[in-house]
């Protein structure tokens, strides 16, 4: 005979937390989490039910959204950014008002459990996941529950919507990843073959496209007559929604056709559960976020890790990508939302620079003029430059040095009765080019040829049309006065 002894509210939390502390300081990772997930006591920073809002360049602490009542699991902004909705163990979701001073304009309710997880379905829907293993759809300006969508075993995680707002996918501690139309409620698709709870699926979007077909061996799409890919539009759900990867338990992330539930790539590296990722805006990479402290780069084409960087001292549990500079943010269970660049001697910064941003770049700057420029950047302002800043300021200066090797200096200059104000071109430049680019006279009449030219009233100098600006003597920004003995006829 067994004999059950039922502890006051109290002395359990406080049993479980000394428990969950226990685990934690003896290595014991995932049963640590599995403990703490199902005990309530998973996320510290969320367990003050509020919503922090910070300035994200200057990482300044701004103000506290309080209202929910228990831990705090998702948040989503509009595409806008008007409108900041957020979901809770307190099973319900609240809908702020930006442009009000953040003022909460409503709640839902409806979910008989924790809601895991909130997305925008479109502009005047939102769609929840949420442990009573069911996802809601809700009209945003009345916040009723107009669909209720079931088949999943167990919690739902995660829930992600199609750029074409035509299909979600969600994720499930029943190992699956499923496509469901939001219009009818039919599961469209059941993936499994991870091994482990699913904490994470999102479409890969239309960018992403050309470097997994590249990954898994499809031919590339056929161009349009304008010349762009038949996968650069997301007018057909078919197109939108034709990838989706998955993050899970078993340390995986895994590629999925989502029209016919087939896994394509399995990537592994990390150590730990896979928590989160986000998608480069290139389409080129992904960046995943692992309770093994670490923040990975996944090259798409090749499916391989590009590089792991220490994101925290604890279990990093989520991450997103600015969509107005090029920086990430990740959120960890030690209560720390840290921003990357900070606190890096130049060695650390300069190779985050180089492998995390410049390379990211669609610009044909030579690896020794990227370098140049980089260093250029880093004597005048050491590590002080955000990621914004600093690539600011290498497009100007590597695209200027990469014109500068292939065509000459700059040089600066007027053209006398010929042209008003100073000229721009390059050393390498011909007078014939210079000619067709700028000679328009103030008369409107053109210069058609010249026989002779001279340079800041030296003497005149013999030339034809191949003649070069450097051979005239022009030297870098400087500002030169040239006068030719020009022939002009009328434009007409």
């Amino acid at each position: 005979m067994s004999v059950e002894h039922i502890l006051p509210e109290r002395q359990l939390k406080e049993l479980q937390k000394a428990m969950l502390d226990f685990m934690q300081t003896q290595g014991y990772t995932e049963s640590a989490e599995v403990f703490a997930r199902e005990t309530d006591n998973e996320a510290t920073a969320s367990e003050d039910m509020s919503v922090k809002i910070w300035d994200s360049e200057s990482a300044d602490f701004e103000r506290t959204l309080k209202g929910h009542t228990k831990s705090i699991q998702d948040m989503v902004f509009d595409q806008k950014g008007k409108i900041l909705v957020t979901c809770s163990a307190d099973l319900t979701l609240r809908v702020w008002d930006v442009s009000d001073d953040y003022k909460c304009v409503r709640t839902l309710y409806g979910h008989d459990h924790c809601v895991s997880a909130v997305a925008f379905l479109g502009s005047d829907k939102l769609v929840s996941a949420s442990r009573d293993k069911s996802v809601k759809i809700w009209e945003l300006s009345t916040g009723y529950c107009i669909k209720t969508i079931t088949g999943h075993a167990d919690w739902v995680r995660a829930v992600a919507v199609s750029d074409d707002a035509r299909m979600i996918c969600t994720a499930s501690n029943d190992q699956s990843v499923r496509l469901w139309d939001p219009a009818t409620g039919e599961c469209k698709g059941d993936m499994r073959g991870h091994e482990n709870v699913v904490e994470v699926a999102k479409f890969a979007p239309v960018c992403a496209h050309p470097f997994l077909r590249r990954l898994v061996g499809l031919p590339p799409l056929p161009l349009k007559s304008n010349g762009t890919s038949t996968a650069d539009t997301s007018q057909s759900s078919e197109s939108a929604c034709q990838f989706i990867i998955s993050g899970s338990r078993d340390k995986t992330l895994r590629l999925w056709d989502a029209t016919s539930s087939q896994m394509l790539h399995v990537f592994t590296g990390h150590d730990d559960w896979v928590r989160d990722f986000v998608f480069h805006p290139s389409g080129k990479q992904i960046i995943s976020v692992s309770d093994d402290k670490t923040m990975r780069i996944w090259d798409l084409a090749s499916g391989r890790c590009a590089k792991s960087i220490q994101a925290s001292d604890h279990f990093t549990t989520c991450i997103d990508y600015s969509s107005v500079n090029p920086q990430v943010a990740t959120g960890s269970v030690d209560t720390e939302t840290k921003k990357l660049l900070t606190n890096m001697d130049e060695e650390q910064y300069k190779g985050t620079i180089m492998s995390e941003w410049v390379s990211m770049l669609d610009l044909d700057i030579s690896e020794e003029m990227t370098e140049e420029a980089v260093d250029t950047i880093m004597q005048e302002h050491g590590t002080e430059l955000e990621p914004s800043e600093f690539m600011d300021k290498f497009v100007v200066l590597a695209s200027d040095l990469q014109r500068t090797a292939e065509c000459g200096h700059k040089c600066r200059f007027t053209i006398t009765d010929i042209c008003e104000g100073f000229i721009e071109s390059r050393a390498d430049f011909t007078l014939d080019s210079v000619i067709d680019m700028y000679m328009s006279s103030s008369n409107g009449k053109i210069a058609k040829y010249c026989g002779k030219v001279s340079v800041n009233g030296e003497e005149y100098i013999e030339f034809d049309g191949e003649t070069t600006l450097s051979e005239l003597g022009l030297q870098e920004n400087g500002e030169e006065v040239l006068e030719f003995n020009a022939h002009f006829i009328d434009e007409n």
